[in-house]
């Protein structure tokens, strides 16, 4: 085989719980495997995901590559990040319901962490399930973030208490976000733009001059 000695574990798993696949499928190509175990490392990288897509794709098909991930979490021991490459899969799809149980799936592999609850909030927001949105977000801000993660979170959860009819709370939840970040010009625009497309039009002009009176400091 072209590439019989570039192997990898989770691979080599599916050899044996695959039966269907065939050989040639178990075993991807150098470019291919190592985009993947860089994918397992980093599941919520869209570069490596298009990489490693793209290079199955020029050895093997859709099809094909749905049946190996589908077969990798239903192996005991899948780790979760091999259900955040399928939920990715799916959504490189259009297919936003399964992705979201995907990852509601992986909820149940081993504890969540703060990084899949964001994730599910995405989908969830994606699907307009506002309630869903607003647990996994809730979730997501009583564990660790980093700080780019953290500033997502609650400017997604106040777009998402907006969305839902819940001015007020979108609007708290906006206003300590700028409180906790003073000064973040590019936040401050997302927010005025957000603010103007939920009717928030008083708040996003009292933002708006926040802003410009920032700007002006020496």
């Amino acid at each position: 085989m072209r590439f019989a000695s570039f192997r990898f574990p989770v691979l080599a798993l599916c050899v044996f719980v695959v039966s269907f696949v065939s050989s040639a499928l178990a075993e991807l190509s150098e470019a291919s495997g190592k985009y993947y175990e860089m994918l397992r490392e980093r599941p919520e990288s869209g570069v490596i995901f298009d990489r490693f897509y793209d290079e199955w794709l020029g050895e093997a098909s859709l099809d094909d590559l749905e049946a190996m991930l589908l077969q990798v979490i239903a192996v005991e021991g899948a780790k979760v990040n091999d259900f955040r490459i399928l939920a990715q899969f799916y959504q490189r799809q259009g297919d936003e319901a399964s992705a979201l149980r995907v990852l509601k799936s992986a909820l149940e592999v081993a504890d969540a962490s703060a990084a899949l609850w964001l994730e599910c909030a995405r989908v969830e927001w994606a699907l307009l399930g506002f309630e869903g949105a607003i647990h996994s977000l809730t979730q997501a801000l009583e564990l660790e973030l980093d700080e780019d993660s953290q500033i997502e979170a609650r400017r997604l959860l106040g777009a998402v208490y907006a969305r839902s009819g819940e001015l007020e709370k979108a609007q708290t939840v906006w206003t300590g976000l700028m409180e906790d970040y003073p000064g973040e010009r590019e936040l401050m625009e997302d927010l005025i733009e957000l603010q103007i497309g939920e009717g928030l039009l008083p708040e996003a002009l009292a933002t708006a001059q926040q802003l410009v009176e920032q700007t002006r400091e020496p």
